[in-house]
């Protein structure tokens, strides 16, 4: 939850909105060790920015648009309502030195480690996580806000209306996703 809502909000409230709070399914070594580079917390500040920045895909600029059809944001609500997002990173595991943001199918080294939804919040619980990702075949063109999450986003009692608030979080900002609600799978 945004520093901009005016609401009380009460743990009741939370786990009405985003569904309730639940440990990472797993959590990798380096996950619990490593932030990503990336990782903001999304608010008065961080909001804006990153609305410009997913304007830029729909305006079509093309690094926006091609880097996001297979590098998503991953997000996550965390214990206490806070919307955080990031790349979805690699690091080397020796050296916990910053590689490059994960692709999808990418096959990785014995000696890299991507840091996942665990990370993002800092290796503790969450409500529910996910990915924003551009997709440049719906008409129009559009960010795509889904649950597609291993670790927190699946599983049983996980609605829609969850991820309607945190498209509503990311409205705050002046931000459109399309919310897809994934009944279940694997990330």
């Amino acid at each position: 939850m945004t520093e901009t809502a005016t609401a009380i909000v009460t743990s009741k409230n939370l786990d009405d909105a985003y569904g309730e709070v639940r440990p990472a399914a797993r959590v990798d070594p380096a996950e619990l060790s490593n932030l990503p580079g990336t990782r903001q917390r999304l608010d008065e500040n961080s909001g804006p920015v990153l609305r410009r920045y997913m304007q830029s895909a729909i305006d079509g600029v093309l690094l926006s648009v091609v880097l996001h059809r297979t590098i998503p944001i991953l997000w996550a609500i965390d214990e206490e309502g806070s919307f955080w997002f990031a790349l979805e990173e690699v690091i080397d595991t020796a050296t916990a030195g910053y590689l490059f943001p994960f692709a999808r199918d990418l096959l990785l080294k014995t000696t890299q480690a991507k840091l996942g939804h665990p990370a993002v919040v800092g290796a503790t619980k969450a409500r529910l996580g996910g990915e924003i990702y551009f997709d440049d075949g719906l008409d129009p063109p559009a960010w795509v806000l889904n649950n597609k999450s291993g670790r927190f986003g699946y599983g049983e009692g996980r609605r829609k209306e969850h991820l309607n608030s945190a498209h509503s979080d990311l409205a705050v900002h002046g931000i459109d996703v399309v919310v897809d609600l994934i009944v279940s799978g694997k990330s």
